[in-house]
């Protein structure tokens, strides 16, 4: 290839679930040595020069397979993390690999001992909620919090293996003032995205889908939990491509009134 040098490889996967987001912990394996030349801001026209054509801010051009969320790091010690891999071919034969890598603004920490969620955090009551509620028989499915630390496909294959996702989104929350002027509660509008991906058939996903929307309903119907009447609303499509995989979703929005005491 060329531009060859040496950088540790740490090959990611998903392990148990947290209790308050749903995010499955992240382990990554031992660091192996693989051949990876960096092209960055710094070193495109070198890089360029030498018969490669990056695409990307950060690309990583390599002979070794590696998959989306791995990490690399250089010899610098600066992390990045592997967006996408695409092969290059010529003709019939793979030349190489060019990954999308995004440059890590620090060395990652280790975890912290943090406090219970509050019990105002609308997602977490959310995901309570639909942990107890939610029930697709015959269909892998989990609710977490949206937007996890890891890519998303992930949670489609391997250990993981979910055939849906109900992804718990930021809540918009606005107070009701009592009479005496101090807030007695919240109009909660809490965005929750139904999502799988094209590892059916497109009318397969179709239906998925609407059997996890339809899932969903009966729930807000059959255990509006108080006084609050709990509707779906403003259904959009938010279907995605992330790298080499199609994620079909589907937003909705839960509206409740809730009381705090």
């Amino acid at each position: 290839m060329g531009l060859n040098a040496d950088v540790s490889w740490r090959a990611l996967s998903l392990g148990s679930r947290d209790s308050t987001t749903g995010w499955r912990a992240k382990n990554y394996a031992d660091a192996e040595t693989i051949k990876m030349a960096i092209s960055n801001p710094a070193t495109r026209s070198m890089v360029v020069s030498a018969g490669f054509h990056p695409h990307y801010t950060y690309s990583g051009f390599h002979i070794d397979p590696v998959s989306e969320g791995d990490q690399t790091i250089d010899k610098s010690n600066n992390y990045y993390e592997i967006k996408t891999s695409v092969p290059i071919p010529f003709l019939d034969s793979l030349m190489y690999y060019e990954s999308e890598l995004s440059l890590l603004p620090f060395e990652p920490i280790d975890a912290i001992s943090l406090p219970s969620p509050s019990e105002y955090d609308a997602r977490y009551l959310t995901k309570v909620y639909l942990d107890n509620y939610l029930n697709i028989s015959g269909v892998n499915f989990a609710c977490l919090f949206e937007k996890p630390n890891y890519p998303m496909q992930l949670e489609f294959k391997g250990a993981s293996n979910m055939d849906l996702l109900f992804l718990i989104g930021q809540p918009n929350s606005e107070p009701n003032i009592d009479f005496d002027k101090t807030t007695c509660g919240y109009e909660e509008k809490v965005p929750i995205t139904i999502s799988c991906v094209n590892k059916f058939t497109d009318i397969q996903t179709t239906q998925l889908l609407q059997i996890g929307e339809d899932a969903l309903r009966k729930v807000l119907q059959d255990h509006p939990e108080g006084a609050s009447l709990r509707t779906l609303g403003v259904m959009r499509d938010r279907t995605e491509h992330l790298g080499s995989t199609i994620l079909y979703s589907r937003e909705c929005i839960m509206n409740y009134s809730r009381e705090i005491s």
